[in-house]
């Protein structure tokens, strides 16, 4: 993988990570998201992970 490959990813990754966290600190979103809230968090879990495993992951030249 690309440095650039790698940074585009990682982007990604993070900003998906701070929209769903911004969504679960706002008040009253665990209701109004109901069940869905679970899968959020979850979701937001996955993402630490691949954004670990992307800061870790080795790139080559382009």
């Amino acid at each position: 993988m690309t440095k650039k490959r790698k940074q585009l990813m990682l982007d990604k990754a993070k900003r998906l990570y701070d929209d769903i966290d911004n969504h679960l600190q706002k008040e009253h979103a665990i209701e109004w998201f109901g069940k869905n809230a679970v899968t959020l968090r979850n979701a937001r879990e996955n993402l630490e992970f691949v954004i670990l495993c992307l800061d870790k992951l080795d790139t080559k030249e382009e």
